[in-house]
């Protein structure tokens, strides 16, 4: 009897470091772009810890939020 041919896995996802939310945003093309932008040129200028995008953002509000939205200012 000839056997079926195995279904390819996907590759498992890196696990969520624990304590952290999701958050799913749609973004219009030209913010994209420049974020890309960004995280291309912190990874070729810097040295040290690799950036991306999530990690760009994350940081981003964290700034935002203690230098604006503590103060209760406009973003």
């Amino acid at each position: 009897m000839a056997r079926a041919p195995k279904t390819p896995r996907r590759p498992q996802r890196a696990a969520r470091p624990s304590g952290l939310v999701p958050l799913n945003l749609n973004l219009p093309p030209e913010i994209m772009d420049g974020l890309d932008a960004w995280v291309a040129t912190l990874n070729e200028r810097l040295a040290g810890p690799h950036w991306t995008r999530t990690a760009v953002v994350r940081t981003v509000l964290a700034k935002a939020l203690a230098e604006r939205g503590k103060k209760g200012l406009d973003p």
